[in-house]
């Protein structure tokens, strides 16, 4: 992971705490950022193909880095088969690494290019 990725992460994490304590509504939440359990676990999807090889490696960088920064987080490892599946939850490639739902590439989020590749 790189070091702006890390910021990115650090980033969404500050802002969704400030969020909940302000105890802001989801409908008013800067990029939907919501509790993601009642733990208040933040939820790190990587979501890629079945035969994406750096899949693993992305889920095992993102738990080494809330490991050193001592964040509690959920990752999920989301495979899909279909573009469909890829324009719901918002892939761009495999991997794409989402936090709150949101990619953590920046300007991807502009981007609507989502397929299985």
């Amino acid at each position: 992971m790189t070091p702006k990725e890390r910021e990115v992460i650090a980033a969404l994490w500050s802002e969704k705490l400030a969020q909940d304590a302000r105890g802001l509504p989801k409908a008013e939440r800067h990029r939907n950022l919501e509790p993601a359990s009642a733990a208040g676990q933040l939820t790190v999807s990587v979501v890629r193909r079945h035969d994406c090889s750096h899949g693993p490696l992305a889920i095992a960088a993102i738990m080494r880095v809330a490991e050193q920064l001592g964040l509690a987080i959920r990752v999920e490892d989301v495979v899909i088969t279909t573009d469909d599946e890829a324009k719901a939850i918002g892939c761009l490639g495999s991997p794409t690494v989402l936090v709150a739902g949101n990619d953590v590439e920046p300007g991807a989020r502009a981007r609507t290019a989502f397929g299985v590749t």
